[in-house]
């Protein structure tokens, strides 16, 4: 008698699965269940949810817009210069501490 295969599982070696495919004998569970296993990799964030630490969005970008602020302050209390894009020119340039600019 002849051994008939399976549709879309192949017992010969060399022969590649199509995209997608899980090996023979391997089922397909739920993204759940298998998300809750992972314990490192991406995951979706469910909007409306609290963001790091219990922060809103909104705080978050505000502690980042005010650490920027600051950075740029001591920059210029130390006399480094700050690189800036200017929006008209379309074109980067390097605001030092008295105001001037020079463009790169």
């Amino acid at each position: 008698m002849v051994d008939e295969e399976k549709p879309g599982v192949s017992g010969r070696e060399g022969r590649s699965r199509p995209a997608g495919s899980l090996p023979a004998g391997r089922r397909l569970t739920k993204i759940t269940d298998s998300a809750k296993k992972r314990k490192s990799g991406k995951q979706r964030v469910k909007s409306g949810s609290p963001g790091i630490a219990g922060l809103s969005s909104g705080k978050i970008t505000g502690a980042f817009n005010q650490a920027i602020r600051q950075s740029i302050a001591g920059k210029r209390k130390k006399g480094l210069p700050v690189a800036r894009y200017d929006l008209e020119l379309k074109r980067a340039y390097l605001e030092n501490a008295d105001g001037t600019r020079e463009y790169v």
